[in-house]
């Protein structure tokens, strides 16, 4: 009862983020700066914590791990990936974004929940998923002490795994956030 209260709690806060935020603005205060990581470096000491294995150096390598495909790229049996691509949130960070879910079934995986958000400046490349500018990716699954906890990756549009990205589609207020 404590993974589904905990897991729960962390969809509200996440859901209700935009809500906190007036709408038709794009958000550039300290809320999205996480306390102690605001270099390079710390990004990398945080990545050496949460994937010691180096397991996810790539959006291919973190698909793989979280059950969106094999190494092959074909479809995980049982795996569905909900898909909403188009979507804009006027009260968020200004991208046009696509996002993908997969709740993972496979055996030792179970339970784990993985979005990937890849961020657009125009709603054209949201809708043909062409030209991301960030991909940003959440997995909830066991941590460094094998409970459950949400983790944080940034790839860029390469699909190299990156220590920092821009929160803002106009490169003219754009600030690199680590």
């Amino acid at each position: 009862m404590k993974t589904k209260s905990s897991f729960t709690a962390a969809l509200i806060s996440v859901a209700l983020l935009g809500g906190s935020i007036i709408p038709g603005t794009v958000y550039s205060g300290p809320l999205l700066k996480a306390n102690g990581v605001s270099t390079s470096q710390d990004a990398d000491d945080y990545y050496r914590i949460i994937d010691p294995d180096n397991l996810r150096l790539t959006q291919k390598d973190w698909r793989i791990v979280n059950g969106f495909e094999d190494k092959d790229g074909k479809p995980i049996p049982g795996n569905e990936i909900v898909v909403v691509g188009g979507h804009k949130n006027v009260s968020d960070l200004g991208f046009w974004r696509r996002i993908e879910m997969v709740i993972d079934k496979r055996w030792g995986k179970r339970r784990n929940v993985a979005m990937t958000t890849f961020n657009f400046a125009t709603e054209s490349d949201a809708f043909l998923n062409q030209n991301p500018l960030s991909i940003v990716n959440m997995e909830y699954s066991p941590g460094p002490n094998g409970d459950r906890i949400t983790k944080f990756y940034i790839y860029g549009a390469d699909g190299t795994r990156k220590t920092s990205t821009h929160f803002d589609p106009d490169p003219a207020t754009a600030e690199n956030l680590y």
